[in-house]
């Protein structure tokens, strides 16, 4: 792999790792870049996004204690390129929905933002909320 730019990968300390694998790959349509295993870890890619989850081990970067929902006060936003699609493939799986597909608008400045989102809860309560700008 090569970084011709700046980005930012975040990696989610998930606590089943075949269960999250499932989650992010057959209902949010992420492809393997690649997995290793001991520690249980995948390299994950949507369009332009990468995410990386690993399975939590003795060994991990953790700052507290791990429980559920994971990631209290952050939400990961990621553009997509056709988010109604992605919302009528999501409806297919159990998913916690967090907030239905709808239309936001956000003061950026002087100008407002639009764009349609929603946002769901991976099997660790991560929230996720994909978006596609009007």
């Amino acid at each position: 792999m090569q970084n011709n730019g700046h980005f930012l990968v975040p990696e989610l300390t998930v606590s089943d790792f075949d269960k999250s694998l499932f989650f992010y790959q057959e209902v949010l349509n992420f492809s393997l870049k690649y997995k290793r295993k001991n520690p249980s870890f995948a390299y994950l890619y949507y369009e332009k996004m990468d995410l990386m989850i690993e399975e939590m081990h003795g060994q991990g970067w953790y700052v507290g204690e791990l429980s559920y929902p994971y990631g209290r006060g952050i939400n990961l936003q990621m553009s997509v390129s056709d988010v109604f699609n992605l919302w009528e493939h999501v409806q297919r799986f159990q998913v916690k929905i967090f907030q239905n597909l709808q239309k936001v608008s956000y003061d950026i400045g002087k100008k407002k933002l639009t764009q349609i989102e929603f946002l769901i809860q991976d099997p660790d309560g991560y929230l996720l909320r994909f978006c596609q700008i009007e």
